[in-house]
């Protein structure tokens, strides 16, 4: 069962190739490519250069200066006025920082420096001329070239200040680091003194506006607490006046001569009365009870002696010390005579009559004890008909006070808003002239020494670089779009397989490199040759004693490589067969012996002749050659391994080397059927020629039949940019080479 390929195969191989990821660029691969364009790189320098000296040097100067300032958080207070503005004592973090770069970057301060310095007449500031037109006006002849400029338009006042502003903003710059409170003012002006003036006058309109919005705003609070201050007071005098007209009306005058005074808090004049009358009242009865209690015992005859009235009685004392001396004598006289004498009767006489006298005294004092009791009761029923008419009188004092507390009320809250602003007042009145801003300039700006922009020499450095990168991405984008490969670098790198050497168009037209191998062995060409077999030799395992030689496409010069590579072996002296194997367009034996051959290599296939009938010598070397002659018989057929390996075998036995030229893969499949009768096989790509898809499609038909590939041989390549070892040379290897 026949398992070669057939002749449809590399069309369907072609059909199934798909173009190979990029390949890795380096650092070599882009020095050859600038290398190659290297006058177009120099004329590329020179242009991108020479037009970037040209806008770098009409470009208009400017200087850069900065003022510094510093957001104050050590202020000094000199009253508590808190209150007065919003919190302006609170501690600044990023966003108050934010702000207040935002209010120094912000429209109003502009227009109020614009305004301030009459930047509007300043020429700075007005529209410019595009830049063509600038570099027309230094170069006559472009200003016929270039479009002409329009004529300004008149514009009115609002408009060129708009204008102005947006200018002076453009050149303007506000900067925190978000670490401090330190806010930088950078202003650009082709004027070094200028930038600096406008720097230093934009931070002082910024610090002037935080003052002014402290002086209005303590002005609009001092207006404020004078109108409030001045109606209250009027609604507190009116309030206190209504307050004291109502307490004469209803008798709620209070004891401590004003609104809400006396001893007591909310004490009337009535409650003073009730209280000092429900005493007099309570003392009274007490009174009461002690006359009633003595009028009592005083007419009970065992307690009557021990009432106080009696006790303190000195007419009574006196009785009571008569009666008893009468009492002695009688007893005495009735002791000496009987109590029957004469003599004793004047004597209980005189007692009767101081008992008489004693009991009337007893009288009197229980008459003057009855008359006080009666004066006390009555003292207590007056009292107590006072204590009554107080309470009625003291009930309609309080229903009447209700008005009075709610007025008294009123009054008090007028009177506490009214001191509160009125110290508020006086606090203001104390503010006025001495407000701080909240910023101060630590650092003023002054005039530039060097100006900020153009930076001449880093720009002319930035224009070499960018023409230098640019014309190398030029370099490499026309490398991209040659169809093939230019030095041994590149090959490997787009198609992954080892390039043995870089084979050289020959020194002179009329010459071929199989020629030169020949007649100039110390010649380049033939050096590379040696190259390529010092390259075979020192793989593992050698020269493959069996060697196919082929290309992706026809042209790539196949038949000249291995022709050069068998005559410079067989010049070494080895034995070395040419077997060419290329039955449809073959002229090996057209180009060495001038003529086709009758008996070849088909004939020998054919089994019509032997190996060495049909075998010949080249006129220039030691080199056997087996050149094909014409045939009808399909190629494929004869190249069968049970045709081609007997040739083969016979072949092998007889010489060192066997070279065994082959057609072009892409167009027919023998090339593949002869890898099936081979050691292995060596590709050819022809420099700057085959495309790397051919080349990729090559390598895939190989590894898919699992044919080894020896590797590759770039020809024709330019001996100027590359030496025997396929690497970009000089010219002193160059001149090394030639001898």
């Amino acid at each position: 069962m026949n398992m070669l390929p057939s002749s449809n195969q590399p069309q369907n191989v072609r059909a199934e190739i798909v173009q190979n990821a990029p390949r890795e660029m380096s650092i070599g691969m882009v020095m050859q490519s600038i290398w190659r364009h290297r006058f177009f790189m120099l004329v590329w320098l020179i242009l991108v250069v020479g037009l970037a000296s040209l806008v770098i040097f009409n470009l208009q100067a400017s200087y850069r200066s900065t003022a510094l300032v510093a957001l104050d958080t050590r202020q000094i207070r000199f009253t508590e006025v808190s209150a007065t503005l919003a919190n302006p004592s609170a501690p600044m973090d990023s966003n108050v920082v934010r702000t207040e770069v935002e209010i120094l970057n912000s429209d109003a301060v502009a227009r109020e420096v614009v305004k301030d310095l009459d930047l509007v007449n300043d020429p700075e500031f007005l529209p410019q001329p595009s830049l063509l037109t600038r570099i027309a006006s230094r170069i006559p002849f472009l200003a016929g070239i270039l479009p002409a400029a329009e004529e300004e338009k008149p514009v009115d006042a609002d408009t060129r200040l708009a204008q102005v502003v947006n200018a002076y903003r453009n050149r303007l710059t506000i900067f925190n680091d978000g670490r401090s409170y330190v806010i930088s003012v950078s202003f650009e002006a082709s004027s070094p003194a200028d930038a600096a003036r406008i720097a230093n006058r934009h931070a002082e309109v910024y610090i002037a506006r935080q003052r002014a919005v402290k002086d209005q705003a303590l002005a609009s609070a001092t207006s404020w607490l004078d109108r409030e201050v001045a109606t209250l007071s009027d609604r507190l005098s009116q309030s206190e006046r209504a307050i004291q007209a109502y307490r004469e009306r209803n008798g709620l005058l209070s004891l401590g001569g004003g609104v809400g005074g006396g001893n007591r808090a909310g004490s009337t004049l009535a409650q003073q009365q009730l209280a000092d009358v429900a005493a007099q009242l309570a003392q009274a009865r007490a009174d009461l009870a002690s006359r009633e209690a003595r009028l009592r015992q005083s007419r009970d005859p065992s307690t009557a002696s021990s009432v106080t009235e009696v006790v303190n009685s000195d007419a009574l004392s006196r009785l009571r010390d008569a009666e008893v001396q009468a009492r002695a004598r009688l007893a005495e006289v009735a002791g000496q005579a009987g109590p029957n004498l004469p003599t004793a009767q004047p004597l209980r006489a005189q007692i009767a009559e101081i008992q008489r006298m004693i009991g009337a005294e007893q009288a009197r004092i229980q008459r003057s004890l009855a008359n006080e009791a009666t004066i006390a009761r009555t003292r207590v029923a007056e009292l107590t008909q006072t204590v009554q008419n107080l309470q009625s009188q003291l009930a309609t004092s309080e229903r009447s006070g209700a008005e009075l507390m709610g007025l008294e009320r009123e009054a008090s809250a007028t009177r506490a808003l009214y001191e509160s602003l009125l110290s508020r007042q006086k606090q203001v009145a104390t503010q006025v002239g001495i407000q701080q801003a909240d910023a101060i300039l630590t650092s003023r700006a002054t005039p530039a020494l060097f100006p900020a922009f153009p930076n001449k020499k880093m720009f002319l450095g930035v224009a070499i670089l960018v023409a230098v990168a640019t014309g190398a991405m030029v370099a490499l984008l026309l490398d991209r779009r040659r169809k093939g490969f230019e030095t041994v670098e590149e090959t490997e790198a787009e198609i992954g397989v080892p390039v043995l050497a870089a084979l050289p168009k020959p020194a002179r037209r009329n010459m071929t490199l199989a020629n030169e191998v020949a007649d100039h062995p110390r010649s380049i060409g033939a050096e590379a040759v040696r190259t390529l077999r010092s390259m075979l030799a020192t793989r593992e395992g050698g020269i493959p004693p069996v060697l196919a030689v082929t290309s992706s496409l026809p042209a790539e010069g196949k038949t000249s490589v291995a022709l050069s590579l068998a005559r410079s072996l067989a010049s070494s002296g080895f034995q070395v067969l040419l077997i060419e194997a290329d039955f449809r367009r073959g002229n090996l034996a057209r180009t060495l012996f001038k003529k086709p051959v009758d008996v070849g290599a088909i004939a020998v296939l054919e089994q019509r002749v032997s190996l060495v009938q049909a075998t010949r010598e080249d006129p220039s070397s030691p080199l056997h050659v087996l050149a094909s002659e014409g045939t009808n018989a399909t190629p494929q057929d004869l190249l069968e391994p049970s045709r081609l390996r007997p040739l083969i075998v016979a072949a092998r036995s007889t010489y060192d080397y066997v070279i065994v030229d082959t057609p072009p893969v892409s167009a027919v499949s023998d090339a593949l059927l002869i890898g099936r009768s081979v050691d292995e096989t060596l590709l050819v790509v022809r420099a700057g020629s085959t495309p790397s898809a051919a080349v990729a499609a090559t390598v895939k038909a190989f590894r898919t039949a699992r044919l080894p590939i020896a590797g590759f041989v770039l020809n024709a390549t330019d001996p100027k940019r590359t030496g025997p070892t396929g690497y970009p040379t000089n010219q002193l290897s160059l001149s090394y080479l030639n001898g």
